[in-house]
Parts: C-alpha cells; structure tokens; sequence
C-alpha cells in the first residue's frame, strides 16, 4: 500500500513494509539545512546527518550510541565508496555482485518506488 502526497519539491509517501511495518518518507527537497535520515523503532529513535556525517542511536531508557561511520566515508559521499569498491572488484574478477552492492533487479525495485511515491504509475 502506498499512500503520497506531491507539491512542488515535497513529497510524503506512507509505505506498508515486510513484517506488516510502515514506512514514512517526506522529503521538502530545497528547504536549505541539513539532510538527515530519522528512523524510529520500538523503544528507540535513530538520528542519521548526511550533511556532519554523524549518528546516534537514542533509546527509550535514556542510553545513547553513536552511529558508527566508514572513515572513507568521511572524504566520500556515504557508501558510495564502497559500493563502487565491490562492483569495480565484481566487474574486474567476474565473481557476483556482494554487499554493498546492488544489482539490476535491486535498483529496479528501487526505481519503482520512486515512481510510486512521484505519483507517476
């Protein structure tokens, strides 16, 4: 199930997950400031800056822990790196594709959910 909502440069979509979870995405896309990524769980918030490249994770019984980060992410945009790492080394040795990396039925799924929320299906 998707429920979205469009204007402009925002976006908020509503997403039924595995395991009869759900998702919420918003983006405000030129609103200024800092990007992040909020994750909220049970008993626990987990607050992600793209922009400082730092995390924590904050539980409901007052403990904290900080989100651990690559340090190649520190000079490149988070992950890329490594994804980019193994698909090089997959291409180069013709083994499969491994994590990090994503494949072409990956980024399928991940197209269509872009879509989805863009309102264009």
């Amino acid at each position: 199930m998707l429920v979205h909502w469009t204007n402009g440069d925002s976006f908020t979509a509503v997403l039924r997950l595995s395991r009869d979870c759900l998702g919420t995405f918003v983006s405000h896309y030129h609103s200024g400031g800092e990007w992040s990524v909020t994750l909220y769980g049970d008993g626990l918030k987990a607050v992600i800056s793209l922009y400082t490249v730092k995390g924590q994770v904050y539980f409901d019984t007052g403990r904290t822990i900080p989100v651990p980060v690559d340090a190649v992410d520190l000079n490149y945009r988070w992950g890329l790196y490594a994804q980019d790492r193994v698909f090089i080394y997959a291409l180069a040795s013709g083994e499969k594709l491994t994590y990090p990396a994503s494949d072409l039925e990956d980024a399928t799924k991940t197209m269509r959910l872009i879509e989805q929320i863009g309102g264009m299906l």
